[in-house]
């Protein structure tokens, strides 16, 4: 059982780091398509 308490906290901040990485990738769509419209915004 110890074993499986251990891994619990790890398993939280993996569950964490993978939701963050979803809010990174999309603010980062978000920040991405900005700088599309604004480069095609400079070719207009």
């Amino acid at each position: 059982m110890d074993g499986l308490n251990g891994g619990k906290p790890g398993f939280g901040v993996l569950q964490a780091a993978v939701n963050g990485l979803n809010a990174w990738k999309a603010g980062f769509g978000v920040l991405q398509a900005a700088v599309n419209g604004l480069i095609g915004g400079k070719r207009v």
